[in-house]
């Protein structure tokens, strides 16, 4: 086989394995979305709404995750709010909230889950949160 014929082949090697580790990220964030979606729908849109908005203007006041600083400004906030829950006065998109939220008792990769898919919806563009992250903060207490 000749030189040429080799290169060619590595190269095409090479740029297979490149775009499997390229897709792979991609692939583990969209994993997490669906099974994320599946757990906001059933415990979180009743206070934050399917479609995110919340109810800033109802009695209930809870704040919107759709375009909402707080949920995408940093990975910890929005983590340390499901992991030990939220008591007290928080700012969302310079709106003062002040309702309790209890700790969630979920895994790590539920949390993670269900905080891609809110990061990631509704407009939201947010990092991937990975469970490390999640036991890393939970770790903390």
């Amino acid at each position: 086989m000749n030189t040429k014929k080799v290169l060619l082949i590595l190269s095409m090697g090479v740029f297979i394995c490149g775009f499997a580790l390229i897709d792979q990220p991609d692939q583990k964030l969209s994993e997490s979305i669906k099974r994320g979606q599946v757990l906001y729908n059933g415990y979180c849109a009743g206070c934050h709404k399917a479609d995110g908005t919340g109810y800033p203007n109802h009695r209930l006041k809870t704040p919107p995750l759709a375009h909402a600083d707080y949920l995408l400004d940093t990975k910890e906030k929005p983590i340390e709010a499901l992991v030990f829950g939220l008591d007290g006065k928080i700012i969302v998109n310079g709106e003062e909230y002040d309702r309790s939220m209890p700790a969630v008792d979920w895994t790590d990769e539920e949390i993670s889950d269900v905080l891609n898919y809110a990061r990631n919806s509704w407009g939201n563009k947010g990092e991937y949160i990975s469970e490390k992250e999640v036991q890393k903060i939970r770790k903390r207490d």
